[in-house]
């Protein structure tokens, strides 16, 4: 293709909303329209196209009139309608992050963006830099994915094994937790009750070693008096049926009730609707038309 068409033009390169990413498909689109064009004037021509016809009033302010090679205006749209991102808020995301109630496929996701974006960010539009920058970048969000999982036991398998590409080490660890034993009714099961409370708590003394909990102290008022928290951690629950869900509780050294575990209200809002068979001892959560019991909740360690 050597000279410009306006219909081709018209179908490829898309209008510009109110969103950046509707700036960075306009980049995309010119960038590859601009490469099947041979002739300077078919690029001006280009360039002209994109200000008169994709832009808005706003945008179009913050550019010159008139550019002499799409080269010139992509630098600028990036320049003056792009946010810049701060590389060292960037890098600091990167070193806090942690999976918490993310999926391990949502955590990758992230840290893939956030790695990404602080390598764009330092290359400062420079080809040869971000080439050099991305698998040093992307060896440190292996590492954090590695040190932010939820299971310590999955943490240390991933870490162990050196993975210098990000995606192969979320692979890794989708295919390890797939691989886990399923839970027998060996396991562990605690003794966990409704009490009215907002948040849902748990008894450090029923809690594994490698559990990891995550620093976060509050403070609760009970019948027992104050008791102030070390932090949370995320129990995987199973109802007796065998449905599996996972619930963030509070951990405290000593409840303020005679229980092993407080089911809060942010645990009871999930479900539509929830019943109690005193008779038989179960708990019967429904979330629109399933239905789930619950003898006693077991957690997976």
């Amino acid at each position: 293709m050597e000279k410009f068409n306006l219909k081709t033009a018209a179908s490829l390169v898309p209008v510009m909303d109110s969103t950046e990413e509707s700036v960075e498909k306009i980049i995309d689109s010119v960038e590859l329209y601009d490469c099947c064009l041979t002739e300077t004037s078919c690029k001006k021509l280009l360039a002209s196209f994109v200000l008169k016809t994709r832009l808005t009033k706003t945008a179009k302010l913050k550019l010159k009139r008139d550019y002499d090679s799409c080269t010139d205006l992509i630098k600028d749209m990036k320049l003056f309608l792009l946010t810049k991102k701060s590389s060292n808020s960037l890098m600091t995301q990167l070193n806090s992050i942690r999976q918490n109630d993310l999926s391990i496929a949502d955590f990758g996701s992230k840290l893939e963006e956030l790695f990404t974006d602080l390598t764009i960010s330092q290359a400062k539009s420079n080809n040869e830099a971000f080439e050099i920058l991305r698998p040093i970048n992307e060896e440190l969000a292996v590492k954090k994915f590695a040190d932010g999982l939820r299971n310590r036991r999955l943490s240390t398998i991933i870490a162990a094994r050196n993975y210098t590409d990000l995606k192969d080490a979320v692979r890794a660890a989708l295919d390890e937790e797939l691989s886990q034993p399923q839970p027998t009714t060996s396991n562990s099961i605690l003794n966990i009750r409704d009490t009215g409370a907002t948040l849902s708590a748990v008894s450090s003394s029923v809690l594994g070693d490698q559990l990891h909990v995550y620093e976060d102290r509050i403070t609760i008022n009970g019948i027992g008096g104050k008791c102030s928290s070390k932090g949370y951690v995320y129990l995987t629950l199973r109802t007796v049926d065998n449905f599996t869900f996972q619930h963030k509780f509070y951990v405290f050294e000593k409840l303020p009730c005679k229980s092993e575990g407080i089911l809060g209200q942010d645990f009871l809002d999930q479900f539509s609707s929830i019943t109690f068979d005193l008779e038989k001892s179960l708990l019967k959560l429904t979330v629109g038309d399933k239905k789930y019991f619950c003898r006693y909740i077991e957690y997976l360690k």
